[in-house]
């Protein structure tokens, strides 16, 4: 099962089971949407699991040879030809990564499905020949899905190894445990229906505050009901020996 924070329930689109090929449990997938203006600063940062490939090695030896049997110009400078030479790189390395992704992927959705395929028919005909058919496929998956999981420890482990003891974790946790407790999940609308969406919630209290706010008298008619108001008001007026009194020094 998955547990979900209630500003993300409106965002489900899909949920299913997987083929089990790690656990005797079925791993279980679930679909978001992602909002539209979803824009997040980006740093690009090799991956260190790239160096462990010798077919990426290779490839960065030979562009690495290639850019500067080209670039080698005495009219330009060092920092010039410096920075020329990261950005081409870095185009290199991240072609090359999409491209691994890319086909990972691509050989996981496979044996997924090859997977799924298999199981239903080893439903139908538990023979020894599918089950060994199944544990195949279940190794391949486990073998992909462990390499995935390490690549991931060896980035986050990096990652926390750079930042040390710095306060950035804590403080982050601090904050969204302050706006989780902050959060309103749903709001009864004006047509008596519950709404989950973060901008029909926004909305609500939007025209709420604006009515709220907004004056009752327009025009000459807020002037008439105001001066009405202050003429029923008895003002008491101060005497001449009251004002000399209040008007003497201490």
């Amino acid at each position: 099962f998955w547990l979900l924070s209630s500003s993300l329930i409106h965002r489900v689109k899909a949920c299913e089971f997987l083929p089990r090929f790690i656990s005797d449990h079925s791993p279980v997938r679930i679909q978001l949407e992602a909002p539209e203006d979803l824009r997040g600063s980006y740093w690009w940062r090799l991956d260190p699991h790239l160096l462990t490939e010798e077919e990426f090695v290779g490839e960065i030896k030979s562009a690495i040879q290639e850019f500067f049997q080209f670039n080698q110009s005495p009219s330009s400078s060092p920092d010039m030809i410096w920075e020329v030479f990261k950005a081409t790189i870095r185009g290199k390395i991240i072609a090359f990564s999409s491209a691994n992704k890319k086909a990972f992927r691509q050989q996981m959705v496979s044996l997924e499905e090859e997977l799924r395929g298999v199981e239903t028919e080893l439903y139908k005909n538990n023979s020894e020949e599918n089950r060994e058919w199944v544990a195949t496929l279940q190794h391949d998956l486990n073998v992909l899905s462990s390499s995935n999981a390490e690549r991931a420890l060896l980035r986050t482990r990096s990652r926390f190894y750079a930042r040390g003891d710095k306060a950035g974790k804590l403080l982050a946790w601090q904050l969204c445990r302050e706006e989780a407790d902050r959060l309103i999940p749903s709001i009864k609308l004006s047509d008596d229906t519950i709404s989950f969406t973060p901008e029909a919630i926004n909305g609500a209290f939007q025209s709420y505050y604006l009515s709220f706010y907004s004056t009752q008298f327009e025009g000459e008619s807020m002037r008439e009901s105001m001066l009405s108001f202050l003429d029923s008001i008895e003002i008491l007026e101060i005497s001449g020996e009251m004002g000399e009194r209040l008007s003497a020094p201490l």
